[in-house]
């Protein structure tokens, strides 16, 4: 498929193992991925690229040294 017809999915997760698990799942799909951490990159990805399907992390942190992980 030529790059003219593939689809454009944006992944906004500030979890890198959930991160991960998309990247791996997507990987199936002839498509054009992008991953963000930040609401601040997912904006700036937006701005440069319009995009098919955003998949969105809902409890996104906007600060990174507030963020909790699993223990």
């Amino acid at each position: 498929m030529s790059d003219a017809y593939k689809q454009r999915i944006l992944v906004v997760e500030d979890d890198s193992y959930i991160r991960e698990a998309y990247s791996e799942y997507l990987s199936c799909f002839e498509a054009d991925i992008d991953y963000a951490e930040t609401k601040l990159e997912a904006l700036e990805r937006i701005r440069c690229k319009t995009y098919h399907l955003a998949i969105v992390d809902i409890m996104l942190k906007e600060d990174v040294s507030d963020r909790e992980e699993l223990k």
